[in-house]
C-alpha cells in the first residue's frame, strides 16, 4: 500500500478504505488474462456490479462520517447549573446566558 493511501485512511476513514479498494480494483479487474477469462460482455457486466456496490459503500461510509460528525458535535450538557451574575462598573448586569 502506498503513503498516499495510508494518509487518505487516516483522514477520511471509511471513505479513504473505499477509495482504495476502487483504485485496487481498476489496476486489477482491467488485466489482460482477465479480459480474455471473462469476455467483454461479463467483463461490462462484473464492472457494472463492482462500481454499483462502491457506490453503495461510499454513501454509506460518507453517511456514517456525518453521523460521527453530527454526534461529536453536540453540545455535552454543563453538569455545574450554577447561575452566574457579572455586575459591572457602570451598574450594568450580566446573568451569564449569553442570549442576546
Amino acid at each position: 500500500m502506498e503513503n498516499i493511501w495510508i494518509k487518505a485512511i487516516k483522514t477520511t476513514g471509511a471513505v479513504g478504505v473505499v477509495g482504495f479498494l476502487l483504485s485496487f480494483l481498476i489496476n486489477h479487474l482491467f488485466n489482460e488474462k482477465i479480459v480474455e477469462a471473462l469476455g467483454s460482455e461479463r467483463l461490462f457486466f462484473a464492472i457494472v456490479l463492482i462500481i454499483c456496490g462502491l457506490v453503495i459503500a461510499l454513501m454509506l461510509a460518507i453517511s456514517k462520517e456525518k453521523n460521527n460528525k453530527e454526534k461529536s458535535d453536540t453540545p455535552k450538557s454543563n453538569s455545574s447549573n450554577k447561575k452566574i451574575e457579572i455586575s459591572y462598573g457602570n451598574q450594568s448586569t450580566h446573568n451569564g446566558d449569553n442570549n442576546f
